[in-house]
Parts: structure tokens; sequence; C-alpha cells
């Protein structure tokens, strides 16, 4: 038995899965050796739930998870996607990268931090 770990997404990874259709998102997820472990819908919206293990300490570990949900509204369309790290070192690239490329701390409570840029 083989197990493939997980890598770490970039945000250009995560911009191109917000702004791709689900096929082209879930394709770039499972190349990045995420899997997807639960799906829900329900009347106007898919939510998707994807986690990443590697190996800390000679133990396999979830280090990184995304869901991915699709609302439904008639013809309108709106994608959430929440990126979750709980490696440091991730975090800490995250916020070098998200300020890099134009966005500011809109919000922060405890653990979460809610990063804007223009309208999104």
């Amino acid at each position: 038995m083989q197990s493939s770990f997980g890598q770490k997404l970039s945000i250009t990874s995560l911009e191109t899965i917000l702004y791709s259709s689900f096929t082209a998102a879930d394709s770039l997820l499972k190349e990045a050796k995420f899997k997807l472990a639960d799906k829900e819908t329900g009347k106007g919206y898919h939510n998707y739930y994807y986690t990443s293990y590697q190996m800390v300490d000679g133990a396999k570990q979830l280090l990184r998870s995304l869901s991915l949900m699709d609302v439904y509204d008639g013809p309108d369309t709106s994608r959430l996607i929440l990126y979750r790290t709980y490696n440091k070192d991730d975090q800490e690239e995250m916020k070098r990268q998200l300020i890099a490329t134009g966005y500011a701390l809109f919000k922060r409570s405890a653990n979460d931090f809610v990063y804007k840029k223009e309208n999104y």
C-alpha cells in the first residue's frame, strides 16, 4: 500500500479554484494530492470538503483542508472557498503571499483571518 500526501496550495492555486469550473477545481485539487472527504448537496448548493495529509513525526496527520461551496440562485452562482492549514509555516507563507498579491487583512478573530482584495 502506498500513501500520497498533499501539497500546500498557493494563493494563485486558490484563485484558480475560485474562478474555475468545479471539474477543473477538482482536478487541480487531486493533482495537489487532496482527497474528496465529504460531499453535501442541497437545494441551491453543493459543498465539497477536501483533505490533505502529511507524515509528521512518523504519523499521518491532517495538515490542510479546503471547503468548496457553490451556491445557486436562479441563473446566478457564487463560490466560496475556505482553505485551512494547521501548519504554522504554511500560515506565515500564506500571509506573505496574500499581502504580496494585493490582499489586506479585513477581519481577525482568534485563529481565523479574513483577507480582502477589491470585491473579493
